[in-house]
């Protein structure tokens, strides 16, 4: 009996293990089919959409077309930037083994005269690209040889793209700017914003400042290819979408008036119109220019050139080359004197043509002299005696204080990235940065606009509008609307530019009045009649800026008419000399573009010596 019981015991413990053991594996084979399900979920939903992605680009190849920008037109509707139908060569590198691609780099050799070897050089270098570019504005005959050779090259394929133009060539170049193939630091920077290498994107001017707005959409092809990468059937179409177009407040007539100005004197300078009551940049020049389409062309050798000229072409110098403002700077002085009590009209102070501070000399523009000589004359005749003696008698802080009232210190935001701060020197500057104190020589400088004094020429743009506005300036700018361009006749505009006031002085009426009447007379009688008009009153100020590398350089700035001013003007010329002999005769003809005033008679007046062209 207990040898029966033993065996039952051990027999139901069999069981049980054996049980336990069948129990175990069913939970293990459970495991893994749950695992398998999930990563079956994984595969066909979570990461479903990626697979089928990169099976189908196992039989697909996609050509990207390059982004169409908007055009560019000016107020009137001239179309200054547009764009043209190039043919494309592409090689896709994709689905082609080493093999392949070597055959057809061949046949590009034998046929169409391509180098096998810069071939693979570029490809080498280019790995991360899966479409090459291989040329441009292909011509008919190669365009035909292609179609009959196209079997033997797999991989290649000719697309139609549209292609940046600046019809105008050199017109309007700083302003609207250049484009270039996008490079990797930008690239690192905007790709999640959509650029992708090979895209072309604005480097300067308004191409860069509205990018975003003017590149498109890219078009391409879906093609389906065998293997060996040898192309079978167009799957699908896309079509490139237009970006947003720019209507500027730029003037083209006033453009073209100011370009030829600079360019018949054979001078670098800088033009600058603008609309007082609105902000609207009418005319904007940096001389000398260059064209933009040497860029969008290639032209490694004449880009090379624009790189390495001295004159800097490339350079804006309206936003930021940073001068000597010369004696344009005595309106500064001028109204902080009045606002202060510091002079009344009538007082007056002697010009010898020289004045001896210290072991120092110091002279006037007029070597004889301007003799006993008021406030009014001296502003109209521009004597540097009596606003030395003046800004001695204001002192540097206050018209340090006031020159950054008038925001010549600071930028204005103008839409041109890329603009400079002038610079207005002081007491506490000088000691930081030089260790040295500030004398009444640095004071002497500063009143008529030279010692450390920089300002950019769109900054006396600004003070012109300033006055022209007793006291208000509108943020400048240059695009007037953003639109979008379709099938319907008028555009849909997207943006439109407001008039925003950037700054306002409280300035007293007083002083404005007879600041306009100094300025006023400066073109009716005294440095400024080289700009005169008859029957137009024209407010401006002469500048001569000394210049410790060469010939002294040449200001006019001013507003038109006084009376309810419609313009406003600076004007800059690099090594011009007298600004009433360089810049002012610009003026009068700028003027008379603007307003169209063809019964005015230009005042006669004798040819203006050099004793009359501060």
């Amino acid at each position: 009996m207990e040898i029966n019981s033993s065996f039952v015991v051990l027999r139901r413990t069999g069981l049980k293990f054996f049980e336990l053991r069948l129990r175990y594996y069913f939970f293990f084979i459970f495991f893994i089919f749950l695992i398998l399900v999930i990563h079956l979920f994984y595969l066909q939903v979570i990461r479903g959409k990626y697979f089928y992605q990169v099976s189908e680009g196992n039989r697909r190849e996609i050509y990207l077309q390059s982004r169409p920008r908007g055009i560019i037109y000016d107020r009137d509707g001239k179309i200054l930037a547009d764009n043209r139908p190039v043919s494309v060569l592409f090689l896709s590198l994709q689905n082609l083994n080493e093999e392949t691609l070597k055959q057809t780099l061949e046949q590009l050799e034998k046929k169409f005269n391509f180098s096998q070897k810069e071939l693979f050089e570029r490809i080498n270098l280019e790995k991360e690209k899966l479409v090459l570019r291989l040329k441009e504005e292909i011509s008919r005959e190669e365009m035909l040889k292609l179609e009959e050779n196209r079997i033997n090259l797999p991989g290649i394929n000719l697309q139609i793209e549209l292609k940046r133009r600046y019809p105008l060539n050199n017109f309007a170049a700083h302003l609207l700017g250049y484009l270039n193939e996008i490079n990797r630091e930008e690239l690192d920077r905007l790709f999640l914003e959509g650029y992708r290498p090979g895209d072309f994107i604005g480097k300067s001017g308004i191409e860069l400042t509205y990018d975003n707005y003017l590149r498109g959409e890219p078009g391409g092809m879906e093609i389906e290819v065998d293997a060996r990468g040898r192309q079978k059937r167009i799957i699908s179409n896309f079509f490139p979408s237009l970006g947003k177009s720019l209507i500027l407040t730029l003037d083209s007539k006033l453009q073209a008036v100011a370009e030829e100005e600079l360019i018949n004197k054979g001078r670098r300078g800088v033009i600058i119109v603008l609309e007082p009551q609105s902000g609207e940049i009418l005319a904007l020049v940096s001389s000398p220019g260059y064209n933009p389409n040497l860029f969008i062309e290639k032209q490694p050798e004449e880009v090379k050139k624009l790189l390495n000229d001295s004159s800097l072409p490339l350079f804006n110098r309206a936003i930021q080359g940073r001068y000597a403002p010369g004696s344009v700077f005595k309106i500064i002085t001028a109204i902080a004197a009045l606002e202060e009590n510091k002079i009344n009209l009538n007082e007056e102070f002697y010009c010898s043509g020289s004045f001896t501070l210290g072991n120092n000399t110091f002279h006037c523009w007029e070597e004889k002299g301007h003799g006993h000589i008021s406030f009014l004359p001296a502003l109209i005749h521009s004597c540097d005696i009596y606003f030395y003696l003046l800004g001695l008698r204001c002192g540097a802080g206050l018209i340090e204080d006031y020159a950054k009232k008038f925001g010549l210190d600071t930028v204005s935001q103008i839409d041109l990235l890329g603009e400079k701060k002038g610079f207005i020197p002081g007491k506490v500057w000088k000691k930081k940065y030089l260790k040295q104190p500030w004398y009444e020589g640095d004071t002497v400088n500063l009143s008529i606009g030279q010692g450390y004094v920089l300002v950019t020429p769109l900054a006396l743009a600004n003070l012109a509008a300033i006055l022209a506005n007793r006291g208000k300036l509108l943020q400048p700018h240059i695009v007037k609307k953003i639109v979008e361009e379709g099938e319907v006749v008028q555009p849909q505009i997207i943006w439109e530019a407001s008039q925003k006031e950037i700054l306002h002085l409280e300035i007293s009426e007083k002083t404005w009045q007879i600041i306009n009447e100094g300025l006023g007379k400066a073109v009716d009688e005294g440095t400024g009649r080289a700009a005169s008009i008859s029957g137009l009153e024209i407010a401006g100020k002469t500048g001569t800026a000394e210049n410790p590398h060469g010939e002294d350089h040449a200001w006019f700035v001013g507003y038109a008419p006084i009376e309810n001013p419609r313009i406003a003007f600076a004007i800059f010329v690099e090594h011009g000399g007298r600004g009433g002999v360089s810049a002012a005769p610009i003026a009068r003809r700028l003027i008379l573009t603007y307003l169209k005033n063809k019964n005015a008679q230009i005042t006669s007046v004798s040819p203006l010596s050099e004793n009359e062209s501060n």
